[in-house]
């Protein structure tokens, strides 16, 4: 049984919370206070094309990026289909970009 990488996700937040998670963090920049980088967060779990899609969405909002294999025994909710392809996916952490000089 093959996937649909486009629409599959695991622990994925809606467009409007990850919107929201965007805007409500310290972006880097002019008059950005200079600070290490917080904790890694997991953002969701996906399979190309739509990975590389979101990586670039986070580097360019000035995320570090990190990949991860999928580990269907940790995976929660509906992830059957998921589990006979996992070596497809890649979980995605994100964290502020350390601005320190």
């Amino acid at each position: 049984m093959v996937s649909n990488c486009l629409s599959t996700t695991r622990n994925t937040a809606s467009f409007h919370e990850e919107l929201a998670f965007l805007t409500n963090q310290e972006q880097p920049g002019a008059g950005a206070r200079h600070e290490s980088p917080g904790p890694w967060q997991e953002r969701g779990t996906y399979c190309e094309p739509r990975l590389s899609d979101i990586v670039e969405m986070y580097e360019d909002a000035g995320f570090e990026v990190r990949l991860e294999r999928f580990k269907p025994d940790e995976g929660t909710g509906c992830i059957e289909c998921m589990k006979a392809e996992a070596d497809r996916y890649r979980t995605i952490f994100v964290r502020k970009k350390n601005t320190a000089p």
